[in-house]
């Protein structure tokens, strides 16, 4: 994001490290106003919250801002406040729906073994927090959900899908005229061999 004040090596970077860390804008307000007015919809990535707590009034609803986040669920070592992305509109703006992930898993569109009472497995609840923070779904389209779950579940295990979604890297956002998939695609990393294929995979699963 572009700030007049920053030299063009640090413009072009665009990480700015969390939304709650006081780096270069100091606050969420701070950035969105560095905007300009014409601006109605923000998307920002890696935003590294630990959990919903970390979410504060301020960060979540700016003066004339709403938003919608999806913060990582994994709760072992390192995971912590991992990735994430966030949405910020402006709130004369009509949201349709919004949805996490990209699987439909967090939603309970991949079936009905997905959603309330569902049962996990040993390795996700091992990994995944059991009270996850949740976007409001809104008024969801159903055919939409249930396409992409059948494509989702041809390929994929549940297991699978809520690993896929589990670092909050995808928001997807009805605004009525068009709808905006804010994407985080995963990296690979590691110099160790074996933990750079296991990413990969997950990369190229994602």
């Amino acid at each position: 994001l572009t700030d007049p004040l920053k030299p063009f090596d640090q413009q072009t970077s665009k990480d700015e490290h969390g939304v709650t860390r006081a780096k270069g804008y100091g606050s969420v307000q701070n950035l969105l106003q560095s905007l300009g007015q014409h601006v109605n919809v923000v998307c920002l990535q890696e935003t590294k919250l630990g959990s919903a707590h970390d979410l504060t009034a301020e960060t979540a609803t700016p003066k004339g801002w709403d938003s919608f986040f999806s913060i990582c669920r994994l709760t072992q070592r390192g995971k912590s406040g991992y990735a994430g992305v966030c949405v910020y509109f402006r709130k004369e703006l009509m949201v349709l729906s919004a949805e996490e992930g990209i699987t439909g898993v967090l939603s309970g569109a991949a079936g009905d073994a997905v959603g309330v009472g569902a049962e996990e497995s040993e390795s996700d609840a091992d990994d995944v927090d059991p009270d996850p923070p949740k976007a409001d779904p809104g008024k969801r389209d159903t055919r939409r959900a249930s396409t992409a779950s059948h494509k989702m579940r041809s390929r994929f295990t549940l297991d699978r899908m809520r690993e896929l979604d589990a670092e909050g890297r995808c928001l997807v956002v009805d605004f009525g005229r068009f709808v905006l998939i804010n994407v985080y695609v995963p990296a690979v990393t590691s110099s160790d061999p074996v933990e750079a294929a296991t990413r990969a995979a997950f990369k190229l699963d994602f």
